[in-house]
């Protein structure tokens, strides 16, 4: 028995909370395709994530992320898309993810972390412009606005805390997939 995917598998989460490693775990062992919206939207601009923040301001970086994010659910084939941690503050996104939820499209998977295990994370990878300054502060500013976000679109949970990539990825997959003798 193969697991395989009926739907895509959406990752929202905060910032460092692992998106983008899981999803490409995932992808790996399913052999599917892996989005990251940070990456389309650098691919579609030309920049990097910080060189938009820092000449166009978030809310160019924004219409950037609800456009890749629209593309990305609108994959025919199953995928696995980790969703850049601020997607969730714009409305359309939110109602996009729901919607893709709703009609059965994909499956909305939360990675919960808690704040005390991003901060070393983000301070070791520095290219996150809004964590510039007081990344503890500011990430624990995210999270109290952002939960109750994420809590809303998500059609699934999982707490990563105390678990490695590959476990995460292991328990998402179990959650989302189904078996095919193929």
């Amino acid at each position: 028995m193969v697991q395989v995917l009926n739907r895509h598998v959406v990752l929202v989460g905060m910032t460092a909370s692992g998106k983008t490693s899981v999803a490409n775990e995932i992808a790996r062992r399913l052999d599917i395709v892996s989005l990251d919206t940070d990456d389309m939207v650098q691919k579609l601009d030309g920049r990097s994530v910080r060189e938009i923040f820092a000449q166009d301001g978030e809310v160019v970086f924004r219409q950037r992320e609800s456009q890749v994010l629209n593309n990305a659910l609108s994959e025919e084939k199953p995928t696995v898309i980790a969703v850049a941690a601020g997607a969730v503050t714009v409305e359309e996104n939110r109602a996009r993810l729901a919607e893709a939820a709703q009609c059965g499209r994909a499956d909305i998977v939360w990675l919960r972390c808690d704040v005390s295990a991003l901060v070393p994370r983000v301070q070791a990878e520095g290219h996150r412009p809004l964590l510039d300054n007081d990344a503890a502060g500011t990430l624990q500013h995210m999270a109290s606005t952002r939960t109750p976000l994420y809590e809303a679109v998500a059609t699934r949970s999982i707490d990563t805390d105390g678990h490695d990539v590959s476990k995460v990825a292991e328990l998402i997959i179990d959650l989302v997939s189904t078996e095919s003798e193929t």
